[in-house]
């Protein structure tokens, strides 16, 4: 996670908090593909969010909302581990 996704050990804690979490509401059960779709969701909707928008004091950060012209910065930004990335016209 440190090497694809350059976490911090703050990011990597909460993670892990987050899989134990689901875990537990899941009988402590959790395949691949769950575990895949855990660290991309709180990848691409919380850690890249926090990392662009730091200033907890700006507008896009008390209303959560971006144009769509942010989000595809968001997301390609984000991608640059992907060999397939997303195009400007799929996002």
């Amino acid at each position: 996670m440190e090497q694809v996704f350059e976490f911090d050990e703050n990011e990597i804690s909460y993670i892990i908090y987050t899989y134990f979490g689901f875990l537990q509401k899941n009988d402590d059960h959790c395949t691949f593909e769950q575990l895949i779709a855990i660290i991309l969701s709180i990848y691409f909707i919380e850690i890249l969010f926090h990392r662009r928008y730091q200033s907890t004091n700006s507008e896009i950060w008390t209303t959560k909302k971006i144009s769509l012209e942010e989000f595809i910065a968001l997301i390609l930004e984000g991608c640059y581990f992907i060999k397939f990335k997303p195009t400007r016209e799929d996002l």
